[in-house]
This record gives structure tokens, C-alpha cells and sequence, in this order.
């Protein structure tokens, strides 16, 4: 017997197909159509512990998620006056380069790679969470902890996500012929570390290791490649590419002074955002160091061909981050800070921004939504913002850097980070992106 489905006046004008939610129904149900099982057995170990570059070579098989790398510290043998700050393991990456296959290499700054995991993030929770595990601050009184000792990074890969919200599916590794190559230049751990008259004698990497997620087919005759003849036909993979960091020097600017500069080397494709942040040399270049934080720039004004896009008057672009993302675009940062000749820990936060051209929207799944991004042709980004006072930027770290009026000193420079729609499109053993 069929049962008649009687509509309210809102039930009729609203568009859409009917979906029983009293009863389980497959229109309200999904299920995973190929078997798999994840392990993280692949682990490489680094071939240098000092400067230099670290490769990891992966081999076609099956999916390929998430690469994270450990890191062990082997503390000074005097501790006294000497510090890492919070988040040391992302601090210790100087570029971060990848290739796919026979894809074009990319490289990311380690900045970028921070800001990637941090701005990716599905709650400040995890933010947070995710700067703590990259390394906790070490005052001097620190080392003795084992646990402060350890660092755990992860790695911003176009393919990655670090969150079950929105995991996009494992890189298909099994469409290819060809090694996924991932290279990591590491700096110095003595050129990060906060040193107030002691000595960084000792200090170094007693370890250093890439660990692979793995998503493998549980009957290898599901692989994709095998089902179909891929020489013939493309995979499209839909993801979000990150182009490498753009910076300009500002030179010695006082908090609230107006700058004005213009973006270039945008490659052609569909801009999403822009994120961006500015640095004080304050901040890096003194005996205490903390190469995390960061200051969102205030009354930002986004101008292309003439049209303004993103304006954000005062610091009202950490609401409209919040409103048109998950969160507000900081985290809590730990920093190391001088106080009465010794240093210690102090609490503060790292901040950016976000400067969007597409429409807002997250998928809560893995399922792709395409949002247009805006085409950067002939035309020119000009970016007028502000320099933050210290009450706006939660305070600088360094004592005796903010002045009574609230200018925080230094040499300035603003960085950028071009966030595009791209396809990495499979075929013949081989892939490549596609903007």
C-alpha cells in the first residue's frame, strides 16, 4: 500500500528531493565502496642532523596521506640562560619541496608550512594543539623534561589534511609509475635557540624521521589502475595548492603607520585567498628569539583592477575570518622573554590573515565543492594596511621592544601566502596539476 505524503505550504515551495529521516533509507546513508586498511610502517630516517636537506622517497603504492616527522633534542650541556621557542620544529624547516610523480617540483617556506597546518586546523583546540606538539617552548629550567624534548611536525603536502573534517581521500599512488619525492632543508637547531649569555654547546638533533600514513586496498584488484586502462583514460584529484611565500620588506615602520604594497608573481589559475602576516626582526634578531609569532596587519584594504575586495577596517579581520571560516586566525603561542636577566616562558599568540576572493564554504566530508577563486590577469593587487600597536598584537615578546606609546620596534616585513583552486589530473603513469 502506498502511503500519501502530505506537504506544508513551506514543504511545497521549497526546492529539493524528499529524504526520509524517520527511517533509515539509502538516501540518507553512504558507504565506503572499496575496502582499505591505514598503517604508518613506512618510516625514513633523516640522512642529516645539522643544516641540510632531508629527502623521503615514496613508492607507488596504493594511497598516500599524511607525512609527519619526529624529532628528538639532545640538550646543551649547560642549560643555564639558553631556550627554544614553542613550536621549535616547525622553526627548525627552512623550505619544504615536493614532487608527485612527474609533476613540476613546489616549494613551501617553513612559515608556510606552520601557517598550512595551523589555518587547516577544524577548531582552536586543535590549533593550539597542533603548535603545542610541534615542539613546547623550553625555558632554562625545561630541558630536564624528556617530553619538552620531542617535536612532531606536520608536513603541508597539497594532498594532505591534518583532520578527519574535510580529509580529502589518500594521494592515488597506485595511478603511478613514478617515486613521490618529498625533500625537507632544516636549519641549525643552535641559530633557533634563545641564548642570554649561555651557551648552546651540545645542543643539537639526536634524531630525525619521516612517518608515511598509508591507505591501502584491502583486494588490490580494486586499485583503479586495474580496473581501468589509465592510459587511456584521466583521474582528476581536486585540491587546494599553495604557491610560495611571497615577502616584502617594510623596513623600520611605526605601529600605525600606513603602508601600501603591491602583490605579484601570482601564477595563472583561480586565486581563493590570500593569507598573510607580518614579522618583526625584534623578534629574531636579538639574543631571544621566537620565530613563531606573528602580527596580523590592521585596516586592511584589498584593491584588484580598481575594485576593492577584502576591507577590514581596525582588527575587524580576525571576525571576519571567524564568520567566513571555523575560527579566529590566531593560536596560543608560548614565547620566550627576558626578565630580570633570565629567560622565561610568556604567554602571548601568533595572529594572521585571511584575504579571501572566492566565496566562503567547507564541506564537513571529503567531498569536493568547487568555490570560483578570482583570476589575477593584467590586472594589479594593491594591499594598504597598518603596522599593529602592541595592545592589538597581544604584546611583544621581547622586553624593552614596545615603547611606552605601544610601538613595538624592529624591522618589519609582510609576508604572503596565494592559496588556488588546482586539479592534479592522473594519466599514463604520471600526473601534474592543473590551475
Amino acid at each position: 500500500m502506498e502511503s500519501v505524503v502530505h506537504e506544508s505550504t513551506q514543504q511545497m515551495l521549497v526546492g529539493g528531493k524528499c529524504v526520509d529521516y524517520q527511517y533509515p533509507d539509502p538516501q540518507t546513508a553512504t558507504k565506503q565502496c572499496w575496502r582499505t586498511s591505514m598503517n604508518t610502517k613506512f618510516v625514513v630516517g633523516f640522512n642529516t642532523l645539522t643544516a641540510g636537506v632531508n629527502t623521503l622517497t615514496i613508492p607507488p603504492n596504493n594511497g598516500i596521506s599524511d607525512v609527519l616527522v619526529q624529532l628528538t633534542l639532545t640538550p646543551p650541556t649547560t642549560t643555564t640562560n639558553v631556550a627554544l621557542p614553542q613550536g621549535w620544529g616547525y622553526s627548525l624547516i627552512q623550505r619544504l619541496s615536493y614532487r608527485a610523480g612527474g609533476s613540476s617540483q613546489f616549494f613551501l617556506t617553513g612559515d608556510q608550512v606552520l601557517n598550512n597546518a595551523l589555518r587547516l586546523c577544524p577548531d582552536g583546540s586543535a590549533r593550539d594543539a597542533m603548535l603545542q606538539l610541534g615542539g613546547p617552548a623550553i625555558a632554562p629550567g625545561g630541558w630536564t623534561n624528556v617530553n619538552n624534548l620531542v617535536a612532531y611536525v606536520w608536513l603541508s603536502l597539497p594532498w594532505a589534511h591534518p583532520s578527519a573534517v574535510s580529509k580529502m581521500p589518500p594521494l592515488p599512488s597506485d595511478c603511478l609509475t613514478q617515486q613521490i619525492q618529498v625533500q625537507l632543508e632544516i636549519n641549525n637547531i643552535t641559530n633557533i635557540a634563545s641564548n642570554n649569555g649561555g651557551s648552546t654547546a651540545g645542543l643539537a638533533l639526536a634524531s630525525g624521521a619521516f612517518y608515511v600514513q598509508q591507505v591501502q586496498l584491502s583486494n588490490q584488484g580494486d586499485s583503479i589502475s586495474r580496473r581501468m586502462n589509465m592510459t587511456e583514460h584521466s583521474l582528476n584529484y581536486p585540491l587546494e595548492f599553495t604557491q610560495q611565500e611571497f615577502s616584502i620588506s617594510l623596513g623600520a615602520v611605526s605601529s600605525g603607520a600606513t603602508q601600501t604594497v603591491s602583490l605579484t608573481g601570482f601564477r595563472s589559475g583561480e586565486v581563493k585567498e590570500v593569507v598573510c602576516w607580518l614579522t618583526s626582526d625584534v623578534d629574531t634578531a636579538g639574543v631571544v628569539k621566537n620565530y613563531n609569532k606573528w602580527y596580523a596587519p590592521v585596516n586592511l584594504v584589498v584593491t584588484y583592477a580598481g575594485d576593492q575586495y577584502a576591507r577590514y577596517d581596525k582588527g575587524a579581520s580576525q571576525l571576519w575570518n571567524l564568520i567566513n571560516g571555523r575560527i579566529v586566525p590566531q593560536a596560543a603561542l608560548s614565547v620566550n622573554q627576558t626578565s630580570g636577566g633570565s629567560i622565561v616562558n610568556q604567554p602571548s599568540v601568533t595572529q594572521w590573515a585571511i584575504l579571501p576572493f572566492a566565496q566562503p564554504y567547507e564541506p564537513e566530508t571529503y567531498h569536493t565543492t568547487l568555490m570560483a577563486g578570482k583570476e589575477i590577469t593584467n590586472g594589479i593587487v594593491q594591499l594598504q594596511f597598518t603596522i599593529p600597536q602592541a595592545p592589538d598584537a597581544f604584546s611583544g615578546p621581547t622586553a624593552g621592544a614596545i615603547s611606552a606609546g605601544g610601538n613595538i620596534g624592529g624591522n618589519w616585513t609582510i609576508h604572503f601566502s596565494y592559496v588556488y583552486n588546482s586539479v592534479l589530473v592522473f594519466s599514463q603513469g604520471t600526473c601534474d596539476f592543473a590551475f
